[in-house]
């Protein structure tokens, strides 16, 4: 199997009518009014609920264009060299995620490895909590909750954890234990099992490439077992990955963006001066333009932030995806030649997937099946 990256990626992206139709509306209903943001660090402000505004929300039934990042670290290192840890993880990643609830985010993307369900889980817990108890009321129907963890048949203490019964989207985080078919075959059944349990609702995979795929969609074919519904990745101006997004709708897989403003310094992405030019024609700021094109690509995206200011600003980012052109589009799917990824995780599962000692017959990867995923 060649397992060779092009040079000349796919370009992958949705024309500007397309776009109007395949972006979630949820955020065109947006509140009538706004919190007040006060005067203070937003990183130590909590967003007064609004239970007027995220009772309306609309009950959700497929995954809204943009959610939010919970991997929020003390001890990242490039906040600490520069003088910016905030302290308390505890402390910051409640109101973080309270903050991104209040202002209207409907998808929280969560993950065994953050080491803060618990508090992720008490943040969606008082954004339920009813007007009377001090919260915003929020429907768990209003709500896509994504979690990433390790292959398993059963994710109740997760569940415990985040406050719900169940989560809508379920991702094996990383492609561990993948030397050969038996045992991603095994693995893979786990993640159907929590479907048939009611715990998901839909799974996925994380951090997999085409190698990884081919050859988890053939076992699925194989076995008449559920398909991927999600691929969570590295993806940013600098890591498009046209050639694996293409595959992703070949096989009707939807994509995820991690890190689509970046990792850890994200001026590395908005200095670009294809961005810049882009932002000033539309008057607006480089990190929209960034995560409005991957939406305009039909990639969900999950930035990070802990200030309210920025989450607010990111929220914006819905509506100019559909005001991007074409040709805007796609002179920034081609900014690069090759994909520079950014995180050690992202390289690392590629560069594996290039060495996987188990290879896809020719039988089995012919019938590999463009089907809807369950």
């Amino acid at each position: 199997m060649n397992n060779s990256v092009s040079q000349t990626p796919a370009i992958v992206h949705f024309s500007a009518t397309e776009c109007k139709s395949t972006i979630t509306e949820q955020h065109d209903e947006k509140r009538s009014r706004q919190p007040a943001i006060a005067e203070h660090k937003a990183s130590q402000t909590l967003i007064a609920p609004d239970a007027s505004r995220t009772t309306e929300l609309r009950k959700i039934t497929t995954m809204p264009t943009m959610g939010f990042g919970t991997f929020i670290k003390t001890e990242n290192p490039y906040e600490i060299q520069n003088g910016r840890d905030k302290g308390d993880q505890k402390e910051r990643t409640v109101k973080a995620v309270l903050n991104s609830l209040n202002l209207g985010m409907q998808h929280v993307d969560t993950a065994d490895n953050y080491k803060n369900i618990k508090w992720v889980g008490n943040a969606i817990g008082k954004a339920m909590q009813s007007e009377a108890s001090g919260g915003p009321a929020l429907a768990r129907e209003a709500l896509w909750i994504t979690h990433k963890g390790a292959p398993k048949s059963d994710i109740t203490a997760s569940l415990q954890a985040l406050k719900v019964s169940s989560v809508d989207l379920y991702l094996w985080h990383q492609p561990e234990n993948f030397e050969d078919e038996k045992s991603v075959e095994s693995q893979w059944r786990q993640m159907c099992l929590l479907v048939d349990l009611g715990q998901a609702k839909h799974i996925g995979v994380s951090n997999m490439y085409q190698p990884h795929l081919e050859r988890l969609l053939a076992i699925c074919d194989k076995n008449d077992l559920r398909k991927p519904h999600t691929n969570e990745i590295e993806c940013h101006l600098y890591a498009p990955e046209n050639d694996l997004i293409a595959f992703h709708r070949l096989h009707n897989i939807k994509t995820i963006a991690y890190s689509p403003l970046g990792y850890c310094n994200k001026s590395f992405l908005t200095d670009n001066g294809k961005v810049k030019e882009i932002a000033e024609n539309h008057k607006t700021s480089p990190e929209q333009v960034l995560l409005a094109w991957n939406i305009a690509r039909g990639v969900n995206v999950i930035p990070k932030s802990e200030k309210a200011k920025h989450i607010e600003s990111n929220l914006q980012a819905t509506k100019l995806a559909k005001e991007l052109s074409d040709n805007e589009i796609k002179k920034l799917s081609t900014a690069v030649e090759e994909n520079m990824r950014l995180t050690t995780t992202s390289q690392e599962f590629y560069d594996k997937s290039k060495n996987l000692s188990w290879e896809v017959s020719k039988r089995e990867k012919a019938a590999i099946s463009i089907c809807k995923c369950m």
